[in-house]
């Protein structure tokens, strides 16, 4: 069982074959999330990765390993606070927040950190797990 407090961590990178895939499935092709040149003129030092497409990537982890299988989203918050690129390595920290114990419900924050430690996408979430809470 989880306890309040108990943290992970995993490092990730989005590739442009990634965000490619993600641009077939949302029919989202700004322009800046496939070209340099595009990007930078939006102000960006590069290819940016969707906001979204960054958020779902503690999805992953989530499902799978904390708090793991039987993992149901309730909800779920953003708050993109910095550009994710194509290519670079980050940091998904997750942490449990809170936990009710009788409804099996544990509220877990979640970040995205850039390789200088500074935060891309914060997440609020709220998981029901009957064995990991």
């Amino acid at each position: 069982m989880l306890q309040v407090g108990d943290k992970y961590s995993e490092e990730i990178s989005i590739s442009q074959h990634q965000v490619n895939l993600f641009i077939e499935m949302t029919g989202d092709k700004n322009p800046i999330h496939v070209s340099d040149e595009e990007a930078q003129k939006a102000g960006f030092k590069k290819k940016v990765v969707h906001g979204m497409l960054a958020g779902i990537m503690f999805g992953g982890v989530l499902g799978t390993k904390f708090p793991g299988e039987g993992s149901i989203v309730l909800d779920r918050k953003f708050t993109f606070v910095r550009p994710v690129y194509v290519d670079d390595t980050y940091t998904m920290l997750f942490k449990v927040a809170e936990i009710n114990v009788e409804e099996h419900i544990g509220a877990m924050k979640c970040r995205l950190k850039d390789s200088q430690g500074k935060v891309c996408v914060e997440c609020e979430t709220r998981i029901k797990n009957q064995s990991a809470f």
